[in-house]
């Protein structure tokens, strides 16, 4: 019948560790507000004008001094730059495109 429907279909610590394992990704999770965003795309424009091939992109510490953030906040940032099309990487370097 229908009784096996009725053990759950993993080991008995299974259930314990996925909180866990959801908790240290919602962690690394860095969320920016869209108007956040925005200014930082304008002060990467304003600061970084030249920066329109690899030789002239800008490094990943430079947009963080620019925008007065931490790596922890500008690596996900550029990351999302890149993924939307503003930027993009070129080596160590990220080149404005957008």
């Amino acid at each position: 019948g229908g009784a096996h429907l009725l053990k759950p279909p993993w080991p008995p610590r299974a259930p314990a560790r996925v909180p866990r394992a959801v908790d240290r990704v919602q962690r690394r999770a860095v969320l920016f507000h869209k108007a956040a965003v925005e200014e930082a795309r304008a002060k990467l424009r304003a600061t970084f004008p030249e920066a329109t091939g690899p030789e002239s992109g800008f490094l990943a510490r430079e947009a963080g001094a620019a925008l007065g953030i931490s790596r922890k906040f500008s690596i996900p940032l550029l990351e999302h730059l890149d993924a939307t099309g503003f930027t993009r990487r070129a080596g160590d370097r990220r080149v404005i495109v957008g």
